[in-house]
């Protein structure tokens, strides 16, 4: 959950972003198959009633979005273009957590 409000939190002080999807999908290709493999999860989840497959799940991309931010600037990145790419990636990952929390029935701040 501190992932998704750390990336509103960022989405909020920047704006809009517009940051093509291919260069995101070409210089964060492990945060982005992640991202890609959310359908499937949730499919696995359904049809093996384990709802525990989509918290695992969601407690990783925010553990490797953690670390992500970690080892990279966001806002203060001066490639314009770079710093709207890692924006959204954050707007991905706090949406998709949300979404997986949701279907968990745990309502996400965007603030903390």
């Amino acid at each position: 959950m501190h992932a998704s409000a750390r990336s509103c939190a960022k989405q909020r002080r920047r704006g809009s972003i517009s940051a093509p999807r291919t260069k995101l999908r070409r210089s964060c290709p492990k945060r982005s198959k992640a991202l890609t493999e959310y359908p499937a999860t949730v499919q696995a989840a359904a049809a093996n009633f384990a709802p525990s497959i989509v918290g695992a799940y969601a407690y990783e991309l925010a553990k490797s979005f953690n670390g992500y931010y970690h080892d990279h600037s966001i806002l203060k990145e001066e490639c314009t273009t770079t710093r709207d790419m890692r924006l959204r990636l954050a707007e991905q990952v706090a949406r998709t957590i949300r979404l997986a929390m949701a279907l968990l029935g745990i309502d996400v701040p965007e603030r903390m």
